[in-house]
């Protein structure tokens, strides 16, 4: 059910899910899930296999999906390129006086890294197109502040030109 709100590309990009509760398997205690670059997605225990955590966990299969056969195909380094120039420098900085959404950025974990940044995106697209009131796009758009900073519609452009939602629903949250 959580799965049909996405692209069917992004869920065909998805090899296996796994029940894994084994915690060494993952690289903290704290991680939900994880998705390996041949698109097998892998969750901690059934607790975990909640909606975000599945939205998130597809979004970087898809991500990975970019450059197969090969992790740096054509198209997953145009798209990394193209939103590590949208971000800016982001990434991996220390975010303890801060709150979210800011910078361009909708979570903490987003400075974690690219591929994070795009997965939480992602995330948050979906849990506005569920019409969860914990979206945190649906926040920023009711408030006025989607609008203050250019990088949360580059954004969202970036990620209907290649596929993870469709340009309807780009269209329907910048409107």
């Amino acid at each position: 059910e959580t799965l049909s709100y996405m692209e069917p590309r992004i869920v065909q990009s998805i090899t296996k899910v796994a029940l894994n509760p084994d915690l060494d398997h993952y690289s903290g205690p704290t991680i939900k899930g994880h998705c390996w670059p041949d698109g097998v997605i892998c969750f901690n225990d059934d607790e975990a296999v909640r909606y975000k955590t599945i939205w998130h966990e597809a979004a970087h299969a898809y991500y990975f999906s970019l450059g197969r056969p090969g992790i740096f195909g054509y198209r997953f380094y145009l798209f990394t390129l193209a939103w590590f120039f949208t971000a800016g420098t982001v990434y991996n900085e220390p975010t303890a006086r801060q709150t979210f959404p800011a910078n361009g950025l909708l979570t903490d974990y987003s400075t974690t890294n690219v591929a994070e940044d795009i997965a939480e995106f992602t995330e948050g697209v979906y849990a506005y197109k569920a019409g969860r009131t914990d979206s945190v796009l649906r926040k920023l758009k009711d408030s006025g502040e989607l609008d203050k900073d250019p990088r949360y519609a580059q954004k969202l452009q970036l990620l209907a030109k290649y596929g993870f939602i469709s340009q309807e629903l780009c269209d329907e949250i910048l409107r």
